[in-house]
């Protein structure tokens, strides 16, 4: 179940698991740019199920109440993927194995994806312990407090190969 949205524009804090078909009804239809984004993210797990994923997380704008959002965040569960098959199929992920990053990624895609346990530098605690990608997407940079995000797991979706 996908929760309403706080006056802020985004969800509450949490990890909001769903199905794709209410995901693609809740934020795929209210603009020409949300379908866009819709259909690249199911490029995307279309491949990411081939290869064995099982959870795939999304964030940023897309997952908010904004109507034309830049772009989508998106994150993936490593265990069980089958990391060389991935580059087979997904030959932008050549230079950096099993991860989705950058400008051709944006292009190809429509978002930033990564790996779910990578880690980046905490942005309340620089200096400190890194984070996974995971607790980087539930912090809101601009109040500093949490927000939701969206869980899709890959098995329940059933989309032509």
């Amino acid at each position: 179940m996908i929760p309403e949205f706080l006056s802020d524009g985004l969800l509450p804090k949490g990890i909001h698991e769903t199905t794709w078909e209410l995901f693609c009804a809740r934020f795929g239809n209210s603009s020409r740019k949300r379908k866009e984004l819709i259909k690249k993210i199911e490029v995307v797990i279309k491949i990411l199920k081939e290869v064995g994923c099982q959870e795939f997380y999304i964030d940023g704008s897309f997952v908010s109440e904004r109507n034309r959002p830049g772009d989508f965040d998106a994150c993936w569960l490593r265990d069980g993927v089958d990391l060389s098959r991935l580059n087979q199929i997904a030959p932008i992920l050549k230079h950096a194995p099993g991860v989705f990053k950058g400008i051709d990624c944006k292009q190809k895609y429509g978002g930033d994806i990564f790996q779910l346990s990578r880690l980046v530098p905490d942005p309340k605690n620089p200096h400190g312990r890194a984070i996974t990608y995971l607790e980087f997407f539930q912090l809101d940079k601009e109040s500093d407090g949490q927000k939701g995000i969206i869980l899709l797991k890959l098995e329940t979706i059933n989309l032509e190969l």
